[in-house]
């Protein structure tokens, strides 16, 4: 029941829509789709893997390459879309009336809808049976869902390329493990 509210209350959130893609509500560098969005962050990504001390190994780089071509072919159905980009169970709440409560804007802004759904991918749903589909069914009754699983797909290659090193430096040694080894299984998935 509370997965199936929050997927509800997702898709009423996700009903404020952005003029462009941004990965923050004040940031300054916006893009017109959500393809030159990806290319951006992606082309950051070699001084970010070595800020962290670490290098950019074959399937990172190789995984960089098909996040960029799978991004082109669903960024025309893309829309930005306000996202709180970082839904986990430590950022939710059980309000009054068994209600979803959000915690934690920190991480909002503007980018395709589906990037809300990736740290329930990697932190919710396999350890929770039956969260994925009461979260997504009331999504998909109440807002867009066109090619979901392809821009699900997308955004978790590029949580999964984008987080590593902050993990890394942050000595998360349980989640960097996580991110190589869920970045094996999406490449394999592409």
């Amino acid at each position: 029941v509370f997965f199936a509210r929050l997927g509800a209350a997702i898709a009423q959130l996700h009903s404020v829509r952005g003029s462009a893609y941004a990965r923050s509500t004040l940031a300054t560098d916006r893009h017109a789709n959500w393809s030159q969005a990806i290319d951006s962050r992606l082309a950051q990504t070699a001084d970010r893997y070595a800020a962290a001390g670490l290098e950019l190994d074959a399937l990172t780089t190789r995984a960089c390459t098909r996040i960029a071509a799978l991004a082109t072919q669903v960024s025309t159905i893309s829309t930005p879309t306000f996202v709180h980009s970082d839904l986990y169970l430590d950022n939710l709440l059980l309000g009054s009336g068994d209600v979803p409560v959000v915690l934690d804007f920190e991480h909002c802004g503007y980018a395709d809808a589906c990037v809300e759904f990736v740290k329930p991918t990697l932190f919710v749903f396999d350890g929770v049976p039956g969260a994925r589909d009461a979260l997504i069914d009331a999504y998909v009754a109440a807002s867009d869902t066109d090619a979901l699983d392809e821009r699900l797909h997308v955004a978790l290659g590029m949580e999964l390329v984008w987080g590593l090193p902050f993990f890394e430096q942050w000595g998360d040694v349980a989640v960097a493990d996580l991110y190589r080894s869920r970045l094996e299984r999406w490449f394999d998935a592409s």
